[in-house]
């Protein structure tokens, strides 16, 4: 059941007003059951929500993350792309809904310094060296 199925045919702001109105009246509940046992408690998910404090939090438990920046500077975007080999671009959250309430996806993606322009300056961006690409067998 998708979201234009829940929330009809209405507008666009009504459609996100009755997501968000569903969004927290059952974060409520689930927020308000103690001692019940959850895969991912909603907590948790919200936390997670962050790439940046995801990875600041692997680096207090002692885990190994490669350089990472984010940044919407473009020189220093392009010395970041030069100094490692081989560097990918990795979107924070999905992409918001279409107009027709369809979710779409951006995977990590491979970028070269030479491609970045005047774009790059107008949001933060997470890039990473790529790694390199598992062992085939057989």
């Amino acid at each position: 059941m998708g979201p234009s199925t829940v929330h009809g045919n209405l507008p666009q702001q009504q459609r996100e007003f009755a997501a968000a109105e569903a969004r927290h009246g059952l974060g409520g509940v689930f927020n308000a059951l103690h001692g019940a046992l959850y895969v991912n408690h909603p907590a948790a998910v919200s936390r997670a929500d962050f790439k940046p404090a995801q990875l600041q939090r692997f680096v207090e438990l002692g885990l190994t993350i490669p350089p990472t920046v984010i940044i919407n500077d473009i020189e220093a975007a392009r010395k970041f792309a030069r100094d490692h080999e081989r560097v990918i671009y990795k979107t924070f959250r999905g992409l918001p809904r279409s107009e027709d309430g369809h979710t779409g996806a951006i995977w990590a993606q491979r970028v070269d310094a030479e491609t970045f322009d005047d774009a790059l300056a107008v949001t933060a961006h997470l890039s990473r060296p790529r790694s390199p690409r598992p062992p085939t067998y057989g």
